[in-house]
């Protein structure tokens, strides 16, 4: 039996197509296989604050599942503590879509 090996991307590559579907800032990337499929999990964090997990098949870079991980106070406040040294004083959380209008 003759077995055919194919290369998998490199974790820069699923990187970059994840960031072109969510503009933002890659807060963590894994390789993991889902029943025999190898996979990159790519946990994105977005300008506006929302948090995105992009599954990406790592033989064919293809976007396999995109998932929406709901912003919470807690969420927010470890995020900003993870980004700047100090003490919040408050958390407010806006809708920005309702702010343009």
């Amino acid at each position: 039996m003759i077995s055919e090996k194919r290369s998998l991307l490199l974790k820069e590559q699923a990187k970059l197509l994840a960031l072109k579907e969510y503009k933002g800032i890659v807060k963590s990337i894994s390789l993991s296989k889902i029943l025999t499929l190898p996979i990159y999990i790519v946990d994105i964090l977005t300008l506006n604050g929302e948090e995105h997990k992009v599954k990406i098949n790592a033989q064919t870079g293809s976007i396999v599942k995109e998932k929406m991980i709901p912003l919470t106070k807690s969420r927010a406040k470890a995020y900003a503590l993870r980004q700047h040294k100090g003490i919040i004083e408050s958390i407010v959380l806006t809708n920005k879509r309702d702010s343009w209008t």
